[in-house]
């Protein structure tokens, strides 16, 4: 073989292998994290039904503690952080970050769908509030109880005839002593 020939095959073997070698390696593309953005701005449960997409890098971080849950997009570094120094489990499989403030890095959609689940329910959870019936008879009040919904108290009163009253008021209405 001529040194011709030989250099042209030692090249072609060359290029064969340096494109075999820095071939483009197909990676599957997953979707992205499915989230919402509920912040003061979008309060819950209404921010459910404006579902959104984290990048590539982020997850839905879930933080929820007495008040509204604040659920939005957040790097995966970040949100991991966050849980670095946990305090115990809170309800909806969450984490405690602070005393009573739980937190929750989701990047599938059962995990957001299960944590959504236990903060709705929390969420409308109703409060039993006393009828009308007499201090005497306390299990009357049960019979003639009323349902506070979210975003109400219950405000129960004794009157001068020993009757208990109680009543579902708006929180906006709740009056500081």
């Amino acid at each position: 073989m001529s040194s011709t020939m030989r250099t042209i095959l030692i090249s072609f073997l060359c290029f064969i292998v340096g494109v075999v070698d820095g071939q483009v390696h197909i990676i599957p593309l997953t979707s992205s994290v499915h989230c919402y953005q509920c912040d003061g701005h979008h309060p819950f449960p209404g921010c459910l039904n404006s579902p959104t997409f984290c990048a590539a890098d982020e997850v839905c971080a879930i933080t929820y503690a007495s008040g509204d849950p604040i659920i939005r997009c957040m790097t995966l570094h970040d949100c991991q952080n966050d849980l670095a120094h946990v305090t115990g489990l809170c309800d909806g499989g969450g984490y405690e970050i602070h005393p009573g403030v739980c937190q929750r890095c989701c990047d599938t959609p059962d995990c957001l769908a299960q944590i959504t689940n236990v903060l709705t329910n929390e969420y409308n959870r109703d409060i039993f509030c006393p009828g009308q019936c007499s201090s005497l008879d306390l299990a009357a009040c049960v019979h003639s109880q009323t349902h506070c919904t979210h975003g109400q108290y219950c405000e129960v009163t004794v009157d001068d005839h020993h009757i208990v009253h109680g009543a579902c008021k708006a929180v906006h209405e709740l009056q500081v002593l």
